[in-house]
């Protein structure tokens, strides 16, 4: 059975807790300024391009031509005295004028109509298109800072490979929502056996509960060791700690291979502690 010092193995967990979280944290952060970017690209503001509406032919100016011409030529007639057939003609002439002139009213004001319904979408979708535009300014900061979240990321993640190179915990438990898990478990119990506690992680890893739990401490964390690490900014400090915990392991009877194991245990709160002191991105976020 594995079984750790409690005044170790808890700052050691929480160490680790710690990381995850931070890992959570900007990885976050990160998911959201990839979406930000990729919604500025595409447009934030949607609004379809207009079409140019299908105008009607003026077909009503050609009776209306027609109407003319008919009441002109009606005039040879009266010249060649078929008063009939001229008066005939003038009365046709006229209502052809009246239609023509109706139906080309009718056709022009409904283009009229389309053209303002469209220069109206048209000036719309110009508007969105400059907002776009004008949106689209904040890309550049955003790959900055997409830039800037993923070196964050992978210093975190370097810190965790040193702090796992302890092997506390197995590979197969090596992730945020075990590290929460163990954190939690043996910082509210007095237990001090690692295996029985994989064992009931197992028995009771429900993902809804450790979210519930991380949703909780994640900031509380973060910000007890963002506080921590203000306080031990100095290497003297840090050293400070290490010694003092070295001092307690010396007070305790362990083997070789026991002491190796505490000693990681001290070194990983060290190395965790110096990137928390200069974690400035994430301080900010």
């Amino acid at each position: 059975m594995a079984k750790y010092q409690r005044q170790f193995l808890i700052p050691y967990l929480k160490d680790v807790c710690a990381l995850h979280l931070a890992l959570h944290k900007l990885q976050k952060r990160l998911d959201t300024l990839e979406y930000q970017k990729h919604s500025l690209e595409k447009g934030v503001h949607h609004k379809d391009k207009p079409k140019e509406p299908f105008y009607e032919s003026a077909n009503g100016a050609f009776l209306l031509g027609f109407g003319i011409f008919t009441v002109l030529f009606s005039f040879a007639m009266f010249t060649l005295d078929i008063d009939f057939l001229g008066w005939f003609m003038v009365l046709g002439g006229i209502m052809e004028i009246i239609m023509g002139a109706v139906r080309l009213a009718h056709t022009t004001r409904e283009n009229q109509n389309k053209r303002e319904v469209y220069n109206y979408e048209l000036a719309a979708y110009q508007e969105v298109q400059r907002k776009n535009d004008n949106a689209r300014k904040a890309i550049p900061g955003i790959v900055n800072e997409i830039r800037e979240c993923r070196i964050e990321i992978e210093s975190v993640k370097e810190v965790l490979r040193r702090v796992y190179y302890a092997n506390i915990i197995p590979g197969h438990y090596r992730n945020m929502y075990a590290a929460v898990f163990l954190y939690d478990w043996f910082s509210t119990g007095m237990s001090d056996d690692m295996d029985m506690a994989l064992n009931m992680f197992v028995l009771e890893e429900i993902k809804e509960k450790l979210d519930r739990i991380i949703r909780n401490q994640e900031e509380i964390i973060l910000n007890q060791y963002l506080q921590l690490a203000e306080q031990r900014k100095s290497l003297e400090m840090q050293q400070e700690y290490a010694s003092m915990m070295e001092s307690k392991l010396n007070q305790i009877n362990a083997s070789n291979e026991e002491r190796n194991t505490y000693l990681a245990m001290i070194e990983s709160n060290t190395a965790v502690t110096a990137y928390f002191t200069r974690a400035n991105y994430l301080t900010h976020l």
